[in-house]
């Protein structure tokens, strides 16, 4: 062979040309050497560095309108800030590369079409208490750990749904805060021919509400009851006897009423009330005293609840086939009003507040996981009784099925099970070392998880847990 098929070598294996196909051929392939290209060391890049905002300017004319008597451009101009936390390059990144290229090269950060988990990031640097060093400390006002529980978090809501990141004034609001509120929350807005509180009647959201957070709940203020004292106050003539007798200084004035709007005038009474309340019929639950209505219960709360609500129905024993039921912890306590109202509500039930909320005022931990990554999706959407029981139920978890059926109700797919759960051929599939029969949620967290697959650990080290060898 001449010099330069040397190095070639023979090939066996499926070849195709001009639309023929030979198997099993032996055919001759050029064994080439590595380009000088190949082999060279792509070229380092210098990391991109700050630029300054009149780089910027020069050519986001748009952006630059109104940027100086904005608070962003007020405050980011600061001569003593450091560069990272000043004008443009605070919030999208050092822009010598960008800028550099004429715009070929994308800035770091774009908020246009940015993700909100990244956009929450980037405003939270400065705005979330202890997130970056060395940002002053009246910029960094916001609570992560609220904000997390906020329905505008969980909602996966990015700050430039309400905020303008370039100009206006104050908060740089979007739009006027109640037709901003109104965009989203249009259930809020009141049915025709409803009395409605005044400040949502006159667009106040925010006389109750912190988008934010301050408070687990609602996005409330972090003390609601001050909130309704700015504008009625316990102590002024005629209260208690608009309240039939009864102090209500103390009270959570939502355990009555509605505070947005109502079929009754004047009162905005709940729209699910309590028989005796409906009523008048205070006397029912509450003692009087020689001076009048009292707040003071005439029995024990479990005792008093038995009576229209015998414990035979609402949580028996035992089920119809004699089954021993497991017991709420509240229900056996005969705590009753942990989670209903005995006055009026909004919600079903007569709960408290909406389903999720009742229980993780008790299930902590679980509210923890339904902040995590990967969430079971009656967690993220609040539908706890899906798989529970408020009560009583015939599985231990209060579970309204045996676990495994309560898993392949919704994941029928997974009913048919890759990994040996239950009774496999007439014999329990049991955890190595243990009398205890694998179910879907050894491997797997039921509320939420950091790991895909809503697994407990990472995929590997699960598996290992068990399987040693």
């Amino acid at each position: 062979m001449g010099s330069r098929h040397r190095g070639w070598v023979i090939v066996a294996g499926l070849v195709s040309a001009a639309g023929l196909v030979a198997t099993g051929a032996l055919v001759a392939q050029p064994e080439l050497p590595p380009t000088p290209d190949a082999e060279a060391a792509a070229p380092e890049v210098p990391p991109p560095t700050y630029v300054g905002s009149k780089a910027c300017l020069t050519c986001h004319k748009d952006e630059a309108a109104g940027w100086a008597e904005s608070a962003h451009g007020q405050k980011l101009a600061a001569a003593d800030l450091p560069e990272a936390q000043r004008e443009c390059e605070a919030c999208h990144g050092p822009g010598s590369a960008h800028v550099g290229s004429t715009g070929k090269v994308a800035i770091g950060m774009t908020f246009k079409d940015a993700a909100s988990a990244d956009v929450v990031k980037a405003c939270g640097a400065c705005h979330v208490k202890g997130a970056v060093e060395g940002v002053p400390a009246e910029w960094s006002t916001l609570d992560s750990k609220y904000w997390a529980r906020t329905l505008h978090a969980r909602g996966d809501m990015a700050c430039t749904a309400c905020h303008r990141v370039h100009g206006g004034e104050g908060k740089a609001l979007q739009k006027a805060p109640e037709a901003l509120c109104l965009e989203c929350h249009d259930e809020m807005r009141p049915a025709e021919g409803a009395y409605v509180h005044a400040p949502v009647a006159q667009g106040r959201c925010l006389d109750c509400h912190t988008p934010h957070g301050e408070a687990p709940r609602h996005n409330l203020l972090s003390d609601i009851g001050a909130a309704c004292r700015a504008c009625h106050d316990p102590a002024a003539e005629g209260f208690t006897a608009a309240h039939l007798g009864y102090s209500v200084a103390e009270s959570d004035c939502t355990s009555c009423h509605d505070p947005h709007s109502s079929d009754r005038e004047h009162k905005l009474i709940a729209k699910r009330r309590h028989a005796p309340f409906e009523a008048h019929q205070c006397e029912t639950c509450h003692a009087a005293d020689a001076n009048g209505p009292s707040n003071k219960l005439k029995k024990p709360v479990k005792e008093l609840c038995a009576t229209c609500h015998p414990a035979s129905k609402t949580h028996p024993r035992e089920d119809a086939q004699g089954r021993k039921l497991v017991r709420h912890a509240p229900v056996d306590q005969g705590l009753c009003t942990v989670c209903h109202n005995p006055h009026a509500t909004r919600q079903p039930k007569a709960l408290k507040d909406r389903v999720d909320y009742v229980c993780f005022f008790c299930h902590a931990k679980t509210e923890d996981d339904t902040l995590k990554e990967f969430r079971h999706k009656p967690v993220a959407t609040g539908n706890c009784l899906l798989c529970h029981k408020g009560h009583v139920a015939p599985y231990e978890g209060l579970l309204s099925e045996e676990p495994i059926k309560a898993c392949s109700t919704c994941h029928a797919t997974q009913g048919k099970f890759t990994h040996p759960v239950g009774v496999r051929d007439g014999k329990p599939v049991l955890v190595p070392g243990t009398k205890e029969t694998v179910v879907c949620s050894h491997c797997h967290d039921v509320h939420g998880s950091s790991h895909e697959g809503i697994l407990p650990q990472e995929e590997t080290s699960l598996c290992r847990s068990c399987h040693k060898t």
